[in-house]
C-alpha cells in the first residue's frame, strides 16, 4: 500500500470518546456496575486500561463510594450505572451527593434510542428517566445525537465544577454508545481560576465597625480551597467561627476562635443573640444544624455564597455576596490587610469559655 492510500483514522466509537473525555479530565477510576446497557462503555474503559475499574455489588453502593472518593480527594467522582432499575437504584445516592454539593459525573445507559420515550416496556425501558435523573442531581443530559458526545461529556464535567457544584448525570441509549463518530478537536480557553470581587463600601463598613462578629462557615469555603483565606479573615476582623458539618476542617478545628459544628448548642446560641454581625460562607443552614431553623442570629446578616437560589431561603440576609468563596474573601482579606479594628480582646475570651463549656456538654452527654 502507497502512502498515499494510507488512511488516517478519524472515526472511532462514542464510547471511547466518552474515555477520553475522561482521561482529559484527569479521572482515575469509575465506580459502577456492569449491564447491557452501559457495556460498550465498559468495554470503552478496558480497551483504554487507564482508568481503573471499581466495580460495587450494588448501584447505591457505587454512587457513595464515586462521592465518598470526591469528598477525599477533591477530584472528580465518576459512577457508571445501567439504565432503568439500575438507574432509579442510583437516585438516592446521587440525591445525598447532590445535598453534599459532591463535583460527580454520572454516566447511565439507556434503551435502544428507537425505544426511549415509547413505553413499550422494552427490557429495562423506565417511564421518563432523564426527569427521575434531574430530580436526584443538579442537572441531567441526554445524549441524543452521538456526534456531540465530547461537547456533552466535557460540559457535564465542567457543570458538576462549577459554583455550587453537584451531581450531573448524562444519559447515554445504548445504540449509540457504538456509533462510530468523527473525533473532533476541541478547543477552549483556559478560564481563570481566580477571579476578582468588587466589595460594596456598606458591606466594608459594617465588618469594620462590628464589635462581635460571628462567621458562620459551610462547605463552600471547603469546596473553593478558602482555608487560608477564612482562617485570615477570621483572625483580621477578630470574629467566632461556627462550622456546619460539611464546613469542617474550613479553619482548624484547634483554633482559639473555631467553635466548630455546635451552632445549636446552648452556649453557642446565647453567643449568638449577643452577636451584632453574621458572616455567613457557603453555608446551607440545614434544618439539623440550626435547630430545625430556631437559632437566632443577629438582625445585621451579609451572607456569601455561590448559589444565588440559596439566598434567604432559610435566613434573610441585609447584604449578599454572590460568587465564589475564593474570590470574596481574597477580596475581604485584602481590603482589610493593616487596617486597625476595635479591640476584641473581651469577646475572643467570651468565645474560648464557649469553646470549653460546649466541649464539657459534649463530654457529659
Amino acid at each position: 500500500m502507497s502512502s498515499s492510500e494510507v488512511k488516517i483514522r478519524t472515526e472511532e466509537k462514542a464510547a471511547d470518546l466518552i474515555v477520553e473525555e475522561l482521561l482529559r479530565e484527569g479521572v482515575e477510576c469509575v465506580f459502577g456496575i456492569v449491564s447491557i446497557h452501559n457495556m460498550p462503555m465498559y468495554d470503552a474503559l478496558l480497551r483504554s486500561n487507564k482508568i481503573k475499574i471499581v466495580n460495587a455489588r450494588g448501584e447505591s453502593g457505587a454512587v457513595n463510594m464515586a462521592d465518598g472518593y470526591a469528598r477525599s480527594t477533591g477530584k472528580l467522582g465518576v459512577v457508571l450505572t445501567s439504565t432503568g432499575a439500575g438507574a432509579g437504584n442510583a437516585a438516592g445516592a446521587l440525591t445525598e451527593a447532590w445535598n453534599a454539593g459532591t463535583p460527580l459525573l454520572h454516566l447511565t445507559g439507556d434503551v435502544a434510542s428507537a425505544f426511549v420515550g415509547t413505553s413499550k416496556r422494552y427490557i429495562h425501558e423506565c417511564k421518563d428517566q432523564l426527569k427521575m435523573m434531574d430530580g436526584a442531581c443538579k442537572t441531567a443530559i441526554a445524549v441524543s445525537d452521538p456526534t456531540n458526545v465530547q461537547t456533552v461529556v466535557r460540559e457535564a464535567i465542567k457543570q458538576t465544577k462549577a459554583q455550587p457544584t453537584g451531581p450531573v448525570t448524562i444519559q447515554i441509549p445504548i445504540d449509540m454508545q457504538s456509533k462510530l463518530v468523527n473525533r473532533s478537536i476541541i478547543q477552549q480557553e483556559p478560564q481563570l481560576n481566580r477571579g476578582t470581587f468588587t466589595l460594596d463600601s456598606e458591606v466594608l463598613s459594617k465588618i469594620q465597625l462590628a464589635e462581635r462578629p460571628v462567621l458562620w462557615v459551610g462547605g463552600g469555603v471547603v469546596k473553593a480551597s478558602a482555608h487560608r483565606l477564612l482562617t485570615q479573615f477570621a483572625e483580621q476582623i477578630g470574629a467566632a467561627v461556627i462550622t456546619s458539618e460539611s464546613g469542617k476542617g474550613a479553619i482548624p478545628e484547634d483554633h482559639p476562635q473555631c467553635i466548630g459544628n455546635y451552632a445549636a448548642t446552648k452556649p453557642t446560641i446565647d453567643l449568638l443573640k449577643s452577636a451584632d454581625l453574621l458572616i455567613s460562607i457557603g453555608v446551607r443552614f440545614r434544618w439539623n444544624e440550626t435547630g430545625n431553623y430556631s437559632v437566632p442570629i443577629p438582625d445585621e446578616h451579609i451572607t456569601i455564597n455561590a448559589d444565588a437560589l440559596s439566598i434567604n431561603r432559610n435566613y434573610d440576609c441585609q447584604h449578599a455576596l454572590i460568587g465564589d468563596a475564593y474570590d470574596i474573601l481574597d477580596a475581604l482579606t485584602k481590603q482589610f490587610e493593616g487596617e486597625s479594628f476595635t479591640d476584641k480582646s473581651s469577646f475572643l475570651a467570651e468565645v474560648t469559655a464557649v469553646k470549653v463549656q460546649v466541649d464539657r456538654e459534649l463530654r457529659e452527654a
